[in-house]
C-alpha cells in the first residue's frame, strides 16, 4: 500500500520525502508586530547573541532576549512569554 504524499507547502505543516518526514519552518506573519506582556512569541523567534551590544544587561533566572525584526524582547527562556519590549529602552535604536 502506497501512501500519498502531500505537496511540500501542505496544510499539515510538514513535507514527506519517502518515510521521511521534516516540518516546515513557521514564519511569522510580520517582524514588526509589537508583542505586549503576557504573550507568547512565535516558534522561529531568534535569540539575541550579544545583548551588550545593545547596552543590555546578561539574561539570567530563565529569562532572555529575542530578536524578532528589529524588535527586541525579554521573555521567559522556556515558554517565550514576553516580560517586556525593550526597544523603547534603547537609545538610538
Amino acid at each position: 500500500m502506497t501512501a500519498t504524499r502531500p505537496a511540500a507547502g501542505s496544510a499539515d505543516g510538514v513535507r514527506r520525502v519517502g518515510r521521511v518526514v521534516w516540518p516546515l519552518p513557521r514564519t511569522h506573519s510580520s517582524p514588526d508586530r509589537i508583542y505586549t506582556t503576557g504573550e507568547v512569541l512565535p516558534g522561529d523567534v531568534l535569540i539575541l547573541i550579544d545583548p551588550t551590544r545593545y547596552g543590555l544587561p546578561r539574561p539570567r533566572d530563565g529569562w532572555t532576549y529575542f530578536q524578532m525584526g528589529r524588535q527586541i524582547y525579554r521573555a521567559t527562556m522556556r515558554g517565550r512569554e514576553v516580560l517586556n519590549h525593550v526597544n523603547p529602552h534603547i537609545a538610538g535604536y
